[in-house]
């Protein structure tokens, strides 16, 4: 079971390869109801691959489910996962009653083997959030790729693609990174693309939709962030903030929905409401154009946005801001370096709600310099908030993120590093007690009956 389409397929193919009958689920609830059927018809299932994370009923959840049912409970499992588990973090699985985990996707080195042993002249190419870590880069083996692109890499790959179909120097490519050990090449950044109007829109032309289950499609309005929070590197990576016109946006959705008839939207922002201007005009034209749709996206904290605007945002199709609060404690806010206090986002989360729009929040537990008074704040903010509140998307330990301000100035913060960034630590403040306030956190929300996406002790 696992809501990604390609993950299935690619899942299915090796099942099959290897000779496996078996049968796929998009869900945890989808993936119950096979498992009750094949039971009730006297030929359960040997064994179950459950996604860890997944929208709706976590992979926690369905294997909890899974153990509740006296026809299901002796089912081994195998979970799926994209992160990696410690010992603690393997005791917690095996006390689920999980027999192991696989990760995904395919290590890159393995894969790099695949396609060379195919072309051993074909050129690998790695980008992504990840290439940004000089730690990352240095542990990749020359072998296994050929060059980096770091940045935005519209313009990045047609230059190098066509150098290299042309047989020229790449070596002068702002942006292009060669995977040499040996300091011969030079490293120019590329500018970021300011004018993001100019760089067409994707047409998904070249997928069958009609195979994925999820019938929702991305959709970018803007790039970087108006924030710099101290734990985050999303700025760093992400580059200056720069939005799409209202215009160019809703000409995408036109064409989607025209083409596709897709109804439902994710925005793939890291905030969608940093220009408040922009993204009324763009609901305004929603609602000219007439377009019967639904979207929602993250969000900042922002004392100027207004009810009247998250009123028009619902009519224009919103039914979801996931808002990044992390803590109900002026104080953490402050060295997180957040521009609201708890009190704006009170006000905004309950005027969300009053719109109509589902309200999702990400919490963040053990920020360096939290004191117990901190902690408490969070918990009774939940308390006090509890019905404006639809989703927990995220309870995290704070993890200390490569390039962040708190793993340049860490001792600024008062803390000292190890070469396992999850197990920092300070005054009062470890992973295990990180841990512990974390599992206080989920065990309320749990009690308060609101849904939680991802747990991540980091175990």
């Amino acid at each position: 079971v696992d809501d990604n389409a390609t993950n299935l397929r690619i899942l299915s193919a090796y099942l099959a390869q290897w000779g496996c009958p078996h049968q796929t689920a998009a869900d945890g609830e989808e993936a119950l109801e096979l498992l009750r059927q094949a039971a009730a018809e006297g030929r359960p299932f040997d064994l179950a691959l459950v996604d860890m994370m997944m929208p709706g009923m976590s992979g926690r959840e369905t294997i909890e489910r899974i153990r509740a049912n006296p026809d299901t409970r002796n089912l081994r499992i195998l979970f799926l996962t994209v992160a990696r588990f410690s010992e603690t973090g393997m005791k917690n699985l095996k006390e689920l009653g999980v027999l192991d985990y696989i990760t995904k996707p395919f290590d890159n080195t393995d894969l790099v083997n695949r396609i060379k042993k195919e072309n051993k002249n074909i050129k690998i190419i790695f980008g992504g959030p990840a290439i940004f870590d000089e730690e990352f880069r240095n542990k990749t083996p020359e072998k296994a790729c050929d060059y980096f692109i770091i940045g935005e890499g519209e313009e990045t790959i047609y230059e190098l693609v066509t150098a290299l179909k042309e047989g020229n120097p790449v070596s002068n490519i702002k942006g292009i990174m060669i995977n040499n050990r040996s300091g011969k090449y030079k490293f120019v950044p590329r500018d970021p693309i300011m004018n993001l109007n100019e760089i067409p829109f994707p047409t998904f032309e070249e997928f069958d939709l009609k195979l994925y289950i999820n019938k929702e499609l991305p959709i970018l309005t803007s790039r970087g962030c108006i924030g710099k929070c101290t734990y985050c590197t999303d700025y760093i990576i992400s580059g200056c903030y720069r939005f799409r016109s209202a215009e160019k946006i809703v000409e995408e959705l036109i064409f989607l929905t025209t083409k596709y008839k897709i109804k439902m939207f994710a925005l793939n922002d890291l905030l969608c409401n940093a220009n408040l201007k922009e993204l009324e005009r763009t609901c305004d034209l929603i609602i000219k154009n007439n377009l019967k749709i639904k979207w929602g996206g993250y969000a900042t904290i922002r004392k100027d946005m207004s009810l009247r605007l998250l009123q028009k945002m619902r009519k224009a199709g919103c039914v979801a801001l996931h808002y990044g609060f992390e803590s109900a404690s002026n104080n953490v806010l402050r060295l997180m370096n957040k521009y609201y206090t708890a009190e704006d986002a009170e006000e905004l989360i309950r005027k969300t709600r009053k719109a109509g729009i589902m309200v999702v929040i990400n919490i963040i537990v053990g920020f360096p310099g939290e004191t117990d008074e901190d902690f408490n704040k969070t918990m009774e903010f939940i308390k006090k908030n509890k019905s404006y509140i639809d989703s927990v998307g995220n309870v995290s330990v704070c993890f200390i993120m490569p390039g962040s301000m708190i793993h340049k100035y860490a001792e600024s913060f008062g803390i000292k590093l190890t070469k396992n960034y999850e197990l920092w630590y300070g005054k009062y403040n470890n992973h295990k007690i990180r841990a512990k306030k974390a599992t206080q956190i989920i065990k309320l929300v749990d009690e308060l009956e609101i849904p939680i996406s991802t747990r991540n002790l980091y175990r």
